[in-house]
């Protein structure tokens, strides 16, 4: 028996949030107000989501031992999050992004990387080995294929998130593809990765080719398509106010995963992952309205669907 049923693997980042009136053009300035200082990042805001919605979750991430560091490891306790997989590093500073809101709640945002860390080989052996699901954005290319090699070992599913920023050619999209279980992609990732619209016949045959039970791609506005062997579903998605767009994808995606966990159908798992995203939009930051399981099948109880 597994210890945890997923596994995120990923640094948090401090994301800051700045509303402003429009979004800055190319060489223009605009007056901004600094309304948040959350921690974020695409595998802690969905682990975060995971642990709200109580799933066992674990997190195999760095973290330095200054207050961004600290406010990291309070927030993961506070989604109860178990963090025996997270390296406390002395001099070590975290992601940063800097998010710029407009009135609408659409955003654009600026990332800063921190120096790149090897987790130990123990460490990793003893984490993925001991979850069902590791769910990870493959920057690395060659870091992920070892990990995911690794998984196979386990039979720990490997759910990655795709976008466009970490595709730069053909054999990258391959070896993650190869590598991975389920795949979770945005519009733009898809179309930039596959070099074709996410038709039904398109996202079957990746399906197919690279041996996937599940490939979804998420359409903004236009709601969501999912396709499994022999299941192509999709759905439209809920009428709400935005707040903040910030965080929607990863509650989407931690969302969906934690249907599937739970035995749901295609079908199901997109219907409660939307709903998730849905509320998750009415807060402002990535944490600013974190659904738990109770509140998403309430919202979907009361919704419209559009």
């Amino acid at each position: 028996m597994k210890l945890f049923e997923v596994l995120a693997v990923g640094d948090a980042n401090i994301d800051t949030t700045i509303r402003v009136s429009s979004l800055p053009k190319y060489d223009d300035k605009v007056l901004g107000e600094k309304v948040t200082e959350q921690v974020g990042g695409t595998v802690a805001n969905s682990a975060c989501v995971l642990g709200s919605l109580g799933a066992k979750v674990a997190v195999l991430a760095k973290v330095g031992t200054d207050s961004h560091g600290i406010k990291t490891l309070d927030e993961y306790t506070k989604y109860s999050i178990d963090t025996m997989y997270v390296e406390q590093i002395a001099g070590h500073h975290s992601n940063q992004a800097i998010i710029m809101l407009d009135d609408t709640g659409e955003k654009s945002l600026i990332f800063v990387p921190t120096t790149p860390y090897e987790y130990s080989a123990d460490k990793v052996l003893r984490a993925v080995s001991n979850s069902q699901y590791m769910y990870t954005m493959p920057g690395n290319i060659g870091k992920f294929i070892d990990m995911a090699s690794l998984a196979r070992k386990f039979d720990t599913k490997v759910v990655v998130d795709i976008e466009p920023t970490i595709i730069s050619n053909r054999q990258d999209i391959d070896d993650i593809l190869r590598h991975s279980d389920i795949v979770f992609f945005n519009e733009e990732g898809f179309k930039k990765a596959i070099e074709s619209e996410p038709s039904e016949v398109a996202m079957t045959e990746i399906l197919e080719r690279y041996k996937l039970s599940t490939v979804v791609v998420t359409l903004g506005s236009k709601g969501v398509v999912a396709a499994e062997k022999n299941e192509f579903a999709k759905h439209d998605g809920f009428k709400v106010k935005v707040v903040d767009t910030t965080g929607a994808g990863d509650t989407f995606n931690a969302s969906f995963l934690f249907s599937k966990i739970n035995n749901c159908s295609l079908s199901e798992s997109l219907e409660f992952a939307c709903a998730a995203a849905a509320y998750s939009i009415g807060g402002l930051g990535p944490k600013g309205a974190v659904p738990t399981r109770d509140v998403v099948e309430q919202f979907i109880v009361e919704s419209v669907i559009v």
